[in-house]
């Protein structure tokens, strides 16, 4: 049976990574990019006095996500990927989640946009929250790392030869590890 590894793929030069991360690590795999249309996206132009856009706005970022996922299908499949490609809406941690729990994802694989201090507070992580959540081991490739940290429930931490790091450990443990806090 195969591995079946879901990438978060936002078009993002961080999904560019753990993309190609993917394709290294898991040679063999079903690969699953996914896409996820945050309807709160479309609440920041009312934050900016702009008329609401509904199902233009939606209807847009759909055709976006279609042609970004299209060519990253292309140069995974180009590459000998066993891929496809998923369009969800909702909010993104949740959304990644639940595709992971529903599609039997053995792994989950996103790239960090690397916020940090009040920001990561405030704005909170997708990231650490994929990875405080997952059913499943989670490997976020870091925008500010040539390597990319890995977290599951299932192992103890160790350093793998593509220069991985896997913990296990409690949230907080996951959680410094994506904010580069975590200890190697």
């Amino acid at each position: 049976m195969s591995v079946h590894v879901l990438v978060a793929y936002d078009d993002s030069t961080q999904a560019d990574r753990a993309l190609a991360f993917a394709q290294e690590s898991f040679p063999d795999a079903h690969v699953t990019l996914l896409t996820v249309i945050d309807p709160a996206d479309a609440g920041s132009r009312r934050r900016l006095s702009l008329p609401p856009l509904g199902d233009e706005w939606l209807a847009r970022a759909r055709e976006n996500a279609e042609d970004h996922l299209a060519d990253a299908t292309e140069r995974a499949r180009d590459a000998g990927v066993d891929v496809d490609a998923v369009i969800e809406v909702g909010r993104p941690a949740n959304t990644i989640v639940g595709y992971a729990e529903d599609h039997a994802v053995d792994h989950v694989v996103m790239g960090s946009h690397g916020r940090s201090g009040v920001t990561r507070i405030l704005l909170g992580s997708v990231a650490e929250s994929v990875i405080r959540r997952s059913p499943v081991p989670v490997t976020v490739a870091r925008a500010d790392a040539t390597r990319a940290d890995s977290t599951s429930a299932d192992s103890t931490s160790a350093e793998d030869a593509t220069g991985s790091e896997s913990t296990n450990g409690s949230p907080e443990d996951a959680a410094n590890e994506v904010s580069g806090e975590g200890s190697a």
